[in-house]
């Protein structure tokens, strides 16, 4: 599942058994035996098949993911020093997932 959430999508984790007051838009939900996961009003949802991921618009966009198991030290810093990226304040590096995702 590829969401965008905008300025206002949410995520919120809730007990099954907690009252859910809220006047957003419910667009997706998980639920558990015991937890269910909410996004509220995301306005771009999409269900994308496993390998047609690197295909989608966006996610072809954006640079490796931190948390994959495959990001090294070493992807890291070729990232950074590459020509597109080395002038630029690690702020705004830190904000650009055409950088990294994750």
């Amino acid at each position: 599942m590829y969401r965008h959430n905008q300025l206002f999508g949410r995520w919120t984790v809730n007990s099954n058994t907690t009252n859910i007051k809220s006047r957003r838009a419910l667009r997706v939900a998980f639920t558990t035996n015991k937890h269910t996961v909410r996004l509220w009003s995301a306005t771009d949802i999409e269900l994308i098949p496993t390998d047609e991921e690197s295909e989608h618009s966006f996610l072809k966009k954006i640079g490796s993911d931190v948390l994959n198991e495959s990001c090294s030290l070493e992807l890291i810093e070729e990232r950074l020093t590459s020509k597109s990226f080395h002038k630029k304040k690690a702020s705004t590096l830190m904000l650009d997932q055409a950088v990294f995702a994750g």
